[in-house]
């Protein structure tokens, strides 16, 4: 399903750059947002990979708070963000996506204070350690696409684009 609408947005990115290219309009060129679309897409599998699995009991505890809270702040982060694209406004603070994130980090410190994780397999402290990795790229990826979402809204500030005209 996500393979399918990536190939739709590569397939609307090709059109808009010939249209730009042609002088048809003035609209920002989509290939950045299409990038951090699929870095978020690489995130998302390295999250799924690494909690596909259930966390040992032991890590469970302190660990698990944090990652429930950070699935609501997401999904309202990125269906605000798509709002924001399709209206040209600024995107939706992500104040609260980093503020459920920055509750992992804490939680792992702890973890590695106590050495919860040394009788832990090495998988499972591969997995442990690759979703505090992979968060840390959703983070950074999510701040990317706001970035977009604001040069887009900018870009409205002039108005609506209008085709340039050839004659």
């Amino acid at each position: 399903m996500i393979s399918l609408v990536l190939a739709k947005l590569d397939a609307f990115a090709e059109e808009a750059r010939h249209e730009k290219a042609s002088l048809l309009t003035e609209e920002p060129d989509p290939e950045p947002v299409l990038r951090t679309i699929r870095r978020l897409r690489h995130d998302f599998v390295m999250v799924d990979r690494a909690t596909r699995d259930p966390v040992p009991e032991s890590i469970a505890g302190p660990l698990m708070p944090s990652p429930r809270e950070l699935p609501a702040a997401l999904e309202a982060f990125l269906r605000e963000t798509a709002k924001a694209f399709g209206k040209r406004r600024a995107p939706p603070v992500l104040e609260e996506f980093h503020r459920s994130l920055t509750t992992y980090p804490a939680a792992m410190a702890g973890i590695r204070r106590q050495g919860l994780t040394r009788d832990l397999a090495d998988d499972a402290t591969a997995r442990i350690f690759g979703l505090a990795f992979a968060l840390e790229q959703v983070g950074r990826d999510l701040d990317d696409l706001a970035s977009r979402a604001e040069e887009r809204a900018g870009n409205s500030a002039r108005g609506p684009a209008t085709p340039i005209s050839r004659s």
